[in-house]
């Protein structure tokens, strides 16, 4: 079983800030959501 969890984007939330504010997720996760996000987007890029 998955865990979903969700954080209200906030502009300017850094990648260190959205780390300390939920200790579980990892640099890895952040990569992959950015991936599967360009994915739907169909953009072939999607900067962070």
């Amino acid at each position: 079983m998955h865990r979903v969890a969700t954080l209200d984007a906030r502009p300017g939330l850094s990648r260190a800030e959205l780390l300390d504010e939920m200790p579980d997720l990892e640099n890895g996760d952040i990569d992959a959501a950015l991936k599967f996000a360009s994915g739907r987007l169909d953009h072939p890029i999607l900067a962070a």
